[in-house]
């Protein structure tokens, strides 16, 4: 009888570790058809006669590689270590990365994660719930939602000091970014990037491909110098 490669993950997700002995009694399998399995997953440490969870997010990630149903495991992940993964992937990438980066002027919002490289910023949402499994409406309305926030994000004071911080470049491209827990391969909504996390590695290492057809916000950065080299914004 072939393993539930969904029941284990669900247990693991829950329970965080196990003994194979219970593993093997509650899926009804023997040690090579677990061992197996396990091969399959990455978050885990695998011991001697036992196993334990590293990384739920790596665990949930692998699972949707081989098609564990998304639905099954959302309910195990919280948005903060959703978050911390997503920013990790892109750190790890090169990027210059800010979270949960909040603006109260002109009007106040909240980004769960800015990325910059290379004269590009992606202005991230995290959604740990699954929006292949919502309805059109819910999922175009995710999309919009976050453009009306980027475009409040980049006429934020705080938000231009960020980018005079970080980036040396005076033409700068914020793009909206979806980063969901779903299925299906990623695309394009209303023109926001819509990306699965278990395609996140490959969009932060290939993401030129994505962003020609994505929409764009320009942002000029003004800058003076002053008091030997020392720089601010120009319009502040």
């Amino acid at each position: 009888m072939p393993i539930s490669l969904e029941g284990l993950v669900e247990y693991l997700l829950k329970e965080k570790s196990s003994s194979f002995n219970f593993l093997e009694m509650m899926l009804t399998v023997n040690r090579f058809q677990l061992l197996s399995a396990l091969k399959k997953l990455d978050g885990i440490e695998v011991m001697e006669d036992s196993v334990k969870v590293d990384n739920r997010v790596k665990l949930v990630i692998s699972a949707l590689k081989i098609g564990i149903n998304p639905k099954t495991i959302s309910k195990y992940l919280d948005w903060k270590e959703f978050e911390d993964e997503v920013a990790r992937i892109f750190e790890e990438a090169g990027f210059i990365i800010a979270k949960n980066f909040r603006t109260n002027e002109p009007k106040r919002t909240e980004t769960d994660i800015i990325a910059l490289k290379e004269g590009i910023v992606l202005a991230i949402d995290c959604k740990h719930w699954d929006l292949s499994k919502s309805i059109a409406s819910s999922y175009k309305n995710a999309a919009l939602k976050h453009v009306e926030r980027v475009a409040k994000l980049i006429e934020s004071k705080k938000f231009m000091k960020w980018l005079v911080k970080w980036e040396t470049k005076r033409d700068i491209l914020v793009v909206p970014v979806l980063i969901t827990l779903s299925s299906r391969p990623g695309g394009f909504i209303n023109g926001v990037i819509s990306v699965p996390i278990s395609y996140i590695s490959n969009f932060a290492q290939n993401m030129d491909a994505w962003i020609d057809q994505a929409g764009q916000f320009n942002v000029e950065i003004k800058r003076v110098t002053i008091n030997e080299g020392c720089t601010k914004i120009d319009a502040c």
